[in-house]
């Protein structure tokens, strides 16, 4: 289930562009995302400053970075 923040319910709907749709649901992300042109912060909930969480958000990285650049030239992020 996504949350999302926007002036409009049409840049709500364009703000998470289908791969990232697929990518959160299929990885069941928990966590939160703020995303802004050229800007990505993610944080997963229940992490803490351990090895296992660090690692998780690490590895988190890579797919959602990948995920949120397959928008179109259009997308409101761009």
């Amino acid at each position: 289930m996504f949350k999302v923040h926007a002036e409009s319910v049409l840049q709500a709907q364009q703000a998470i562009p289908p791969a990232a749709r697929r990518y959160l649901a299929e990885s069941k992300f928990d966590g939160t995302i703020v995303a802004r042109p050229g800007v990505l912060i993610y944080q997963l909930d229940g992490a803490r400053v351990d090895v296992e969480s660090v690692l998780a958000t690490i590895q988190a990285a890579g797919p959602l970075l990948g995920a949120f650049s397959q928008s179109t030239s259009d997308h409101p992020l761009r």
